[in-house]
C-alpha cells in the first residue's frame, strides 16, 4: 500500500544503518543497535560502556568483507574526542538461518590523538 509503517522503536537518534547477516545495525547517538529483521526486535549490541573510550556522537556504520562493523564518532562540535571504531563480529552458525551474530571485542580504528590506522 505504498505507507510507512514503524519497523523497530526504541531508539534515541537513529543514524546509520547497515544490514549484516539478516540484522540491521544502527547507530544511536552512544551506542549502537541490533534490530532483527525478522521480529523487528531491537537490542543494545555494543553500549557506550563497551567502547575503549567513550563516544560522543556515534554517526555511520559499515561493514567489511568478513563482517566486522566500522563506526564513526564524530566526538564534540570542535571535532575533539572523534574517531573510528572496529566492532568484532562472531558470525552466526552457517547451518542455522534463525542464530544471530554475536559481538566481538570493540577497538579504536583511528582517534583524533593518533592520525594513522591502528
Amino acid at each position: 500500500d505504498g505507507k510507512a509503517e514503524l519497523f523497530s522503536g526504541e531508539m534515541d537518534d537513529p543514524k546509520g544503518i547497515v544490514i549484516l547477516q539478516n540484522s540491521l545495525f544502527v547507530t544511536d547517538v552512544t551506542r549502537v543497535r541490533r534490530v532483527d529483521l525478522k521480529t523487528g526486535k531491537s537490542e543494545i549490541w555494543a553500549d557506550e560502556k563497551d567502547f575503549p573510550v567513550k563516544p560522543t556522537f556515534l554517526n555511520d556504520v559499515c561493514s567489511d568483507e568478513i563482517g566486522n562493523l566500522y563506526v564513526s564518532d564524530s566526538g564534540d562540535k570542535k571535532g575533539a574526542a572523534s574517531a573510528i571504531f572496529r566492532i568484532g563480529i562472531k558470525p552466526a552458525p552457517k547451518k542455522s538461518k534463525d542464530v544471530a551474530p554475536t559481538r566481538g571485542e570493540v577497538t579504536t580504528v583511528l582517534d583524533d590523538k593518533t592520525p594513522w590506522v591502528k
